[in-house]
């Protein structure tokens, strides 16, 4: 949040301000971003993405809407990429916070296009139109980058984010994590506790390699 606040209290900065966790899988990262969610506010739009190999910008601008091609409705055949959506919500003076997952796994063209977006608020939506955040609604957007250890990102990306090295998740934390992930559904507690114990263990054998 300090972050955030910092980036915002500065008139010389007009994009949009983002944090970069950086950590091994299953250190949190995703976890993290849900939590500051919901710190933000219990009404805060939650919008979340996992890249692959082939995420590229049009995905982020928009996505096919199966329901309606399945109904034969070609009008509604596309519908607001995830970007697209954080803009628009942002506009309407909604808080969002927009996590892009597993950065790393997307080619490095994307990291340029997250630059041009960061640094002007503005993405050209798939009808060829501007779409941008003003000076008070970017405000509202808080866009969180995940990675692992697929790739690096580019300097310049880099630059524009605050950095978060994020250590492995204590087993109190992961089995914690768990309980909440799981709190609506039907889980066996003895399995959950199996893998807790195992989790542990691997956890324990990374602290004392690292020691």
């Amino acid at each position: 949040v300090y972050l955030f606040y910092k980036y915002y209290d500065n008139e010389a900065n007009k994009g949009v301000a983002s944090i970069l966790l950086e950590g091994d899988p299953g250190s949190g990262k995703p976890f993290l971003s849900e939590v500051f969610s919901s710190f933000i506010g219990k009404n805060t739009e939650y919008i979340y993405t996992q890249c692959v190999e082939e995420t590229n910008s049009d995905r982020l601008i928009a996505t096919y809407n199966v329901p309606a091609i399945v109904k034969g409705e070609a009008d509604k055949a596309l519908a607001a990429g995830i970007l697209t959506r954080a803009i628009t919500l942002a506009n309407e003076g909604k808080k969002v916070v927009l996590t892009i997952d597993e950065l790393d796994k997307a080619r490095e063209v994307l990291d340029s296009y997250f630059l041009d977006f960061l640094q002007s608020g503005k993405i050209e939506t798939s009808n060829n139109e501007i779409l941008s955040l003003t000076d008070e609604t970017r405000k509202n957007l808080f866009v969180i980058f995940a990675k692992n250890n697929e790739r690096e990102l580019s300097d310049p990306l880099l630059r524009r984010c605050s950095v978060i090295e994020l250590p492995p998740m204590p087993p109190v934390l992961a089995y914690k994590t768990l309980l909440y992930k799981l709190e609506n559904t039907d889980y066996d507690p003895k399995f959950l506790k199996f893998v807790s114990k195992v989790y542990e263990s691997i956890y324990n054998e990374q602290m004392d390699n690292n020691m």
